[in-house]
């Protein structure tokens, strides 16, 4: 028996033509009915076997209604999956596999990204990256949905807006500060997980100076003091609680969460950061961080020179990742991700190129 797939659909009727042994009804007593036909894959002998046993069947009120066996071509349709039809077909369906098998978490980018479920995440305005997703295996990671464009991926899962979002100026789609997107894994096999997600934009209290040292306010009422008959009035200074994170100024824009840069292997020195007031300096995250140092000045280096042909990063693809941590006197905190790509020194004059 031959066959050939003339339409395809998915969940999922199919419609065959087939070439082959088949019985054919006919009633007798009202030449206009019509049967479908029964197919029969073996010989005409089992045919006919199968005819007998048909017949056998039939509802002695019925007893016009007779077979015939015949060979020849004939339609019949058939229920198939979707994998079923792809086989036939030739085409690769799409397999999913879930998130646990997958091992994908997601680390938020800092203490300004918040969840309330695995699906529904806050985060401060004015913060670039949102978190950095990671897997078990080597995969690919894609955005897509309704606010995709707003944002950015890296191959390493490391997820950003692409402009520093605003809670007073929104840019999604419905402009409520809720943005909506998929992510999808791809592992190396095809087979893929999505889940969807909502990013909240939450206000940020703005008040409070720059510097956190104080400001001249009219209230409490000014203090009096008696002097020579006459009373001069005595400013107050309030202190202000400093609520405000200070600015770090890396290889990228000031202020940005994630910064990317390419420099020649066979050197240590990468960057000297600095900030908006005077901070601390530490390295508190990123999956190569134990390859950095970074000193009070703010200049991060490798601990060693890194080799193009023997890379040491966590990836072993010669992109390090590191996060630099600046803390205020006040206790407050930020956080920038640096993304360094090594290339090869090629008796090349040796330099740095931010990006």
């Amino acid at each position: 028996m031959t066959s050939s797939l003339t339409t395809l659909s998915e969940n999922s009727t199919t419609t065959q033509t087939v070439t082959g042994y088949y019985i054919e009804w006919t009633n007798y007593s009202d030449m206009d009915a019509t049967y479908p036909v029964t197919p029969w894959t073996g010989t005409e002998e089992d045919a006919a076997r199968a005819l007998e046993y048909e017949e056998s069947q039939i509802d002695p009120n019925n007893i016009d209604v007779m077979g015939k066996v015949k060979y020849g071509e004939y339609e019949i349709t058939l229920e198939t999956e979707e994998d079923e039809v792809a086989e036939e077909t030739g085409i690769t369906a799409e397999t999913s596999i879930t998130g646990e098998e997958l091992g994908v978490t997601f680390t938020p980018a800092g203490d300004f990204v918040t969840a309330e479920t695995e699906s529904l995440y806050y985060i401060e305005e004015n913060n670039l990256e949102v978190g950095s997703y990671s897997a078990n295996e080597q995969v690919t990671w894609e955005l897509e949905g309704t606010d995709a464009d707003l944002f950015t991926m890296t191959s390493d899962g490391v997820l950003s807006f692409n402009s520093l979002p605003d809670y007073e100026n929104p840019l999604d789609n419905d402009g409520d500060n809720k943005y909506v997107g998929t992510i999808k894994v791809i592992t190396e096999d095809g087979s893929i997980f999505s889940e969807d997600g909502t990013l909240i934009v939450t206000d940020l209290d703005e008040l409070g100076s720059d510097s956190g040292s104080g400001s001249y306010s009219e209230l409490p009422p000014p203090i009096y003091e008696e002097e020579d008959d006459l009373l001069e009035p005595i400013p107050v200074l309030i202190e202000e609680d400093d609520i405000t994170a200070p600015v770090i100024t890396g290889p990228g824009t000031p202020g940005s969460t994630t910064s990317t840069m390419t420099m020649e292997e066979e050197y240590t020195a990468i960057h000297t950061y600095t900030a908006n007031e005077t901070v601390s300096w530490s390295i508190n995250g990123g999956s190569d961080q134990d390859k950095f140092v970074i000193d009070e000045t703010g200049a991060l280096s490798f601990v060693s020179a890194p080799d193009y042909e023997t890379p040491t990063d966590s990836d072993s693809n010669n992109t390090y990742v590191v996060s630099v941590n600046a803390t205020d006197n006040a206790g407050n905190s930020s956080s920038q991700t640096l993304i360094i790509t090594i290339t090869d020194d090629e008796d090349q004059d040796p330099g740095i190129v931010f990006t």
